[in-house]
């Protein structure tokens, strides 16, 4: 004799089981949207925007230079621009050995620019 499942026994429709899904993943988007609410309630609480002084006073800290300053906009260098003219010398002087020493400085390095800006 074959043994079967016992079907007797009380099992959920697809459906049911379907349903069941749907409130758990209901329930889980209610949780989430309260948390989100939660924390912009919390980032609105925080602290006002930080002054264009107090960012570019950090950023210089950091070894970035000013190259211009306005109320609401600073323009920030950092890095500077290779020595042209001392590679071209040591090119010509190596007969070329230096080019892709100085294709590579020229490249890799020079002065990198960033914009912060704040709202009036």
């Amino acid at each position: 004799m074959q043994d079967t499942p016992n079907t007797d026994a009380p099992r959920a429709s697809r459906r049911e089981r379907l349903e069941a899904h749907k409130e758990r993943v209901h329930a889980r988007r209610v949780e989430l949207q309260e948390q989100l609410a939660e924390r912009k309630a919390a980032f609105a609480d925080a602290e006002a925007p930080v002054s264009i002084e107090a960012q570019v006073a950090t950023a210089v800290n950091q070894g970035w230079r000013v190259e211009s300053l306005t109320t609401t906009q600073a323009v920030l260098v950092k890095g500077k621009r290779p020595n042209h003219l001392l590679h071209l010398l040591l090119t010509v002087f190596t007969a070329g050995l230096w080019l892709p020493g100085w294709i590579v400085v020229a490249v890799a390095s020079g002065e990198k620019r960033r914009v912060i800006t704040v709202s009036a």
